[in-house]
């Protein structure tokens, strides 16, 4: 949230169990263009602040996951707009 956005916006995700956690952008050409997370995170809900600086406007998407017993494995959109 805010979704659309212009500068930045929270990616906001709680995790049941300490995991490895990856979050990947991704245009609508199937593209990686960022890697915005890759790291060990504990139990609980989290909130990233994205910035958009240096990429073009229009829909982009996110994946979150996880690895382990609790797999997440999560898509979801996000608008910049200019």
């Amino acid at each position: 949230y805010p979704n659309p956005f212009s500068a930045s916006t929270n990616i906001t995700y709680s995790l049941p169990v300490d995991v490895k956690v990856n979050i990947s952008l991704f245009n609508q050409q199937g593209q990686m263009v960022r890697v915005i997370k890759d790291a060990v995170e504990n139990a609980g809900t989290h909130s990233i602040v994205f910035e958009s600086n240096g990429l073009e406007a229009g829909v982009y998407y996110y994946t979150l996951k996880t690895t382990g017993v609790n797999a997440i494995n999560e898509t979801k959109r996000m608008i910049i707009t200019r």
